[in-house]
């Protein structure tokens, strides 16, 4: 009975508009989204296959893993990332959570490419290195570090129903929050030695103002680099940078090529 009705939650879910998930987080009342999320992560696999690659999934994140399961999670986004992909490529993965762009990644790049994955919470950084084993990712390294504007330490706030939306900025009154390493990503790149960067994904919840202040060196050096980033203005400015600054940043670093706006999920 169990498999008849994950099967048909996979069929609705091939209708559903990828942001239902975010709407069931943001906006449900919590009287019927608790429910919702209950049924949702009791059909939540321990792996689910997207593509040629396999994904350890968190049975209790609603959320990302719940979207995950039922086939709507980030569809246009992960397709234009595999698009601009090529083998050879060194790829950084800001915010990998349960590892989805970093395992397509690592699929494409191949065995001449290298893919470069930072996830600072425990619980994801977990899930993320079972998705890398679970593939026999031979060219991918997790780094349980948050990319900032400096190196040094720091605090992440999460987020109990969404493990997608841990925040470095918060309240101890809403949010719980651990101590975390930071780190820039041009410290990174000179202190291992890493001669390019290809493509940038950044999902950090607000924190690309900061992530981007610390890759001055990497963005003069790779002119030809693709990023592709959320951009949440409120959340840039809750970390005292400012969202024109970040998209004049970006701006000037595509020198005229290709520039998307795929979305603003706020």
């Amino acid at each position: 009975m169990k498999k008849i009705i994950f099967a048909l939650l996979k069929g609705v879910g091939a209708f559903v508009p990828q942001t239902v998930p975010e709407l069931i987080y943001t906006s449900l009342p919590k009287f019927i989204k608790r429910p919702v999320n209950a049924l949702l992560m009791s059909f939540i696999p321990e792996y689910i296959k997207i593509g040629s690659v396999e994904i350890a999934l968190n049975n209790e994140d609603p959320v990302v893993c719940g979207a995950l399961t039922l086939g709507v999670y980030e569809k246009c986004e992960s397709k234009l990332i595999q698009e601009k992909l090529k083998p050879g490529m060194t790829f950084v993965d800001l915010g990998a959570n349960v590892g989805l762009y970093t395992a397509l990644a690592a699929s494409i790049v191949g065995k001449e490419g290298r893919v470069y994955a930072f996830e600072p919470d425990t619980d994801n950084f977990s899930f993320l290195n079972k998705t890398v084993r679970k593939n026999g990712f031979t060219n991918t390294k997790c780094l349980k570090t948050a990319i900032s504007d400096h190196n040094g330490t720091g605090r992440l706030f999460f987020s109990k129903e969404n493990f997608g939306d841990h925040r470095i900025f918060g309240s101890e009154n809403e949010r719980g929050s651990t101590e975390i390493e930071l780190m820039t990503l041009d410290h990174f790149v000179e202190t291992n030695s890493i001669s390019n960067v290809d493509f940038i994904k950044m999902d950090i919840q607000g924190a690309e103002g900061l992530a981007i202040k610390g890759m001055e060196v990497v963005l003069k050096n790779n002119p030809h680099m693709q990023i592709f980033a959320e951009f949440w203005p409120e959340g840039i400015s809750k970390t005292g940078e400012s969202p024109k600054d970040f998209l004049k940043t970006l701006v000037r670093h595509v020198h005229g090529r290709e520039f998307a706006n795929l979305y603003c999920t706020r």
